[in-house]
Order: C-alpha cells, then sequence, then structure tokens
C-alpha cells in the first residue's frame, strides 16, 4: 500500500525504494525459507540392545527408554537447518549482497523524495519490523518438539507429577530399573539426582538403594526406619529421614499403582 501510495502521487524515489525493499526481502525470505530442517542423531552399533537416557532440568527430569537409536536422537541429537548450496552458500552471499545495496540506496535516495513518501517508508518499515517481532513470538520449543515427536513416530509419554525433589529420584530411578536385564549401581544413581553428603542422607541413599535392588515395588520392609538407624541421629535428623523415607515409600507406591495399570 504504501509503495501504491507514492506512485500515486508521484514520488518515484520512495516508490522504488520500498519496492526494492519488497522484492529483496521477499528473495532472502525465500531463500532462507527453503531450507531443510533435519535431526541429526548418533547411530546405534547393530544388535545393540534396548537403552534408557536422561534429561535433566532445575524441576523435571525426562525418562527415555527403548531402543537405543531414538534414545540417542533425543540425548544426542541435535536440529540441523541445510540450507541450499550448503556448504558454499552462494546465495546466501548474494541475498547479503542484495540486502547491503537495498540498504546503501535508501540510504542515498529516500532524501530526494518527498515528505510524503518518507512518512510512507518509514511507516513500511513499522510494518516490516511489527510483522518479525509477530513471527519472533512463535512457540519455537513446541514446533520443536513436535516435529521431534512426529519424527520419533509419535512414542508412547506418561507424564507424573511429583510433590518433592526425593520423590521425582526416587521414582525415575524405578523407572530405569524397573525391567533391565544388567545391573545399575543404584546408590551412584542417587547420588546424581542428590548429591547431598550428610549421614541423613547417606543413610536415606543406603536404604532406598537396597529397596531398589529388592526389586519389590510393594513389600517395602527396606524402607522402615529401624532402631540401629537413629542412633547415631539427633532428634531433628530422626524427622528428616522419616519423612524423607516417605517421599521414598510414597513413590514406590505410586510407580506400583501405575505398573499394575499398565498390565
Amino acid at each position: 500500500m504504501a509503495c501504491i501510495a507514492c506512485a500515486m502521487v508521484g514520488d518515484w524515489f520512495c516508490f522504488a525504494m520500498i519496492l526494492l525493499g519488497i522484492v529483496s526481502c521477499g528473495i532472502t525470505s525465500f531463500v532462507v525459507g527453503s531450507a531443510k530442517l533435519s535431526i541429526e542423531g548418533r547411530r546405534s552399533a547393530p544388535g545393540a540392545p534396548h537403552g534408557d537416557g536422561l534429561l535433566i532440568d532445575t524441576n523435571a527430569i525426562v525418562v527415555v527408554r527403548g531402543d537405543n537409536s531414538p534414545i540417542n536422537t533425543i540425548t544426542r541429537g541435535r536440529f540441523s537447518l541445510r540450507l541450499v548450496g550448503s556448504p558454499h552458500y552462494n546465495r546466501i552471499g548474494l541475498c547479503s549482497l542484495l540486502l547491503i545495496t537495498q540498504f546503501l540506496l535508501q540510504l542515498l535516495l529516500i532524501p530526494q523524495g518527498s515528505l510524503f513518501g518518507q512518512i510512507m517508508f518509514v511507516i513500511s518499515i513499522a510494518v516490516s519490523w511489527i510483522y518479525s517481532y509477530y513471527l519472533s513470538t512463535f512457540p519455537k520449543e513446541e514446533i520443536q518438539l513436535k516435529w521431534l515427536l512426529a519424527y520419533l513416530k509419535n512414542p508412547k509419554i506418561h507424564r507424573f507429577e511429583l510433590g518433592t525433589r526425593t520423590t521425582m529420584t526416587v521414582f525415575t530411578c524405578l523407572m530405569l530399573c524397573d525391567g533391565t536385564s544388567y545391573p545399575i549401581d543404584t546408590r551412584r544413581l542417587l547420588r546424581e539426582f542428590i548429591p547431598n553428603d550428610t549421614p541423613v542422607w547417606q543413610k536415606w541413599r543406603a536404604k532406598v538403594a537396597k529397596q531398589l535392588e529388592s526389586r519389590e515395588y510393594k513389600s517395602l520392609d527396606s524402607l522402615q526406619l529401624e532402631p540401629h538407624d537413629s542412633a547415631d541421629l539427633t532428634e531433628v535428623e530422626c524427622r528428616l529421614l522419616t519423612t524423607l523415607l516417605c517421599d521414598a515409600t510414597s513413590a514406590f507406591q505410586g510407580y506400583a499403582e501405575w505398573r499394575d495399570s499398565q498390565r
């Protein structure tokens, strides 16, 4: 509209510069938009067994289980944007040259136009900035997640909301240990999530690790507070250990219920 308005009042300098901006930005957007988005992952060795992986955030943990190839894609892969003409990128170079030429010509010729044409030029820039800002507000993470799930052929996803960090830790360990045919160092796994090394946490890790190694999810004898557990602890530490063991018990009970519901 700004370009047509400048043509109607006979301001050919501003008309040409606005039209040049439309053409150069359109060509650049077409070249960049023709790039192909792909996921680069590591291939697993032939005959590799099922595996697992972890993605850890401040308040969330993602556990992935299944074949090694998709797990490697999730845990070690990356998004790659491959432009046409790579690795030389001649088209990108030409687009850069076109945009620089546009900038220099607009810098020299826009002052030669009328006041009306200059106002139209500024309005066209403002509209372009607003549109660019609108595009930048798109939820990139959600788009990438949908693309990743489609690439993995929509795998099964289970979401759990747990009350405390200790409950989340035990529940995650149960997800990783259940059904595995190889031994897992449960104490080391627990320490990865909660590295605290006070006497309370040491006793808690020992009892939870023992329960995990038993592969028993309903009879939780190892999570009971025994008299010898509190022999060298203060009253406050005993209460803390009791609370932590209750969190672990909740994780085992919740996991057992979910496990039974999947059968």
